[in-house]
């Protein structure tokens, strides 16, 4: 529950420590049924510009807060993290989501608010993103007496599970077993659970699901029958696999 808001319910799960004694963990969120081992981690940020209103035939009489937020855009179409690519993950992605800002027309807005989601890699610190920002915004805002704050709304860090991990081989050689196809370990931009259940208990995660990954949030979302029956037959024969369940009971 609450996965797409801030994981809510995987947070509520660790915090009772109801899943503590688990040794592995598969989610199945869509993976076109191809075996995910690495996923980015998510760093959502609530930016807003402050401004002084005024009529909008005396523009000259205030500060315009939508016109700092978007040389502040400007600079963030050049801006570079400080990143080591991942063999699996590559590197961090941005996109601007939610834009709003001013009143009427005819008046001076006087805030001016981005939210931008920010998809990052092993590695990268989430502290030293903000302070890059707050940097650029530092920059953009004084010169034209503007006045600016960030808030993290969603701080998430990436997850990785080695390949050569016992539990990740045993996934594979389940997928050529019941699937009859041999399959390579892959990562993907966007996150799950793993980055509240991950951190917790140090655990070999897969993220093994029928879905187009690209499909995801589309109008039209749909999911193959014979891929929805296909994770079925591979859950299944996972789990006898891994727990040493007899096929015969």
């Amino acid at each position: 529950m609450g996965e797409e808001v801030d994981c809510l319910g995987a947070k509520a799960v660790a915090s009772r420590g109801q899943i503590d004694d688990a040794t592995a963990m598969v989610i199945s969120e869509p993976s076109n049924n191809q075996p995910f081992i690495a996923h980015k981690g998510a760093l959502w940020l609530e930016v807003a510009t402050y401004g002084k209103t005024a009529h909008g035939s005396m523009p000259d009489q205030g500060v315009n807060a939508i016109m700092a937020m978007a040389r502040f855009i400007h600079k963030l179409n050049s801006y570079r993290f400080s990143y080591q690519p991942h063999p699996l993950l590559g590197g961090p992605t941005m996109n601007i989501g939610v834009i709003q800002g001013g009143v009427k027309t005819n008046v001076v807005p006087d805030q001016c608010t981005m939210m931008l989601d920010i998809r990052t890699v092993p590695g990268q610190s989430h502290p030293e993103i903000i302070d890059g920002l707050n940097l650029l915004l530092e920059q953009v805002c004084e010169p034209a007496g503007a006045r600016f704050a960030i808030r993290a709304v969603n701080d998430l860090p990436a997850v990785t599970t080695a390949a050569e991990d016992a539990f990740i081989k045993l996934s594979l050689d389940t997928a050529k077993q019941y699937l009859g196809r041999e399959s390579t370990v892959r990562g993907v931009n966007y996150y799950t659970d793993a980055s509240v259940y991950g951190p917790r208990l140090d655990i070999p995660i897969l993220i093994y699901g029928p879905g187009e990954p690209t499909m995801a949030h589309q109008p039209d979302e749909w999911i193959e029958v014979d891929k929805y029956m296909e994770a079925i037959r591979f859950y299944m024969g996972l789990a006898v696999a891994y727990l040493g369940i007899s096929k015969d009971q």
